[in-house]
């Protein structure tokens, strides 16, 4: 018994209000295959993406991910965005977060209190 394909796409058609960004697209991405995505700003690389995601809904065709509707194969895959929500002004230094005395704790856990910053630190248990 052979395997699905880790991508398959078939006759897929997307568009953004009314205006069609991809029609008639055929994808089969085998398990272990490598593949690449090239093409000019706006040709629709992002939304093939989303579309394998699930992040948004063909109008036409289907997608399917390791055999299954995206939304059902959705906790196997990984997929970091191309753009994230950072708020870079948030008051912190590269070196607090990753310091031994970042060292905040939750319930069942015991209760650590710290004075951090990247100068000098201390942890006391409670």
């Amino acid at each position: 018994m052979s395997q699905a394909p880790a991508i398959e796409v078939s006759g897929l058609d997307f568009a953004y209000n009314g205006a069609p960004v991809l029609e008639g697209v055929d994808l089969t991405v085998e398990e272990r295959d490598f593949a690449a995505m090239v093409g000019p700003n706006g040709g629709g690389k992002t939304t093939l993406l989303k579309l394998i995601l699930g992040l948004l809904t063909p109008s036409g065709g289907r997608v399917l991910v390791l055999g299954q509707p995206p939304a059902r194969s959705r906790a196997q895959i990984g997929y970091m965005p191309q753009h994230t929500q950072v708020d870079f002004t948030f008051p912190v230094t590269v070196m607090e977060p990753a310091s031994p005395s970042s060292c905040y704790w939750t319930s069942p856990r015991p209760t650590w209190t710290c004075a951090a910053s990247a100068r000098s630190s201390s942890c006391s248990r409670n």
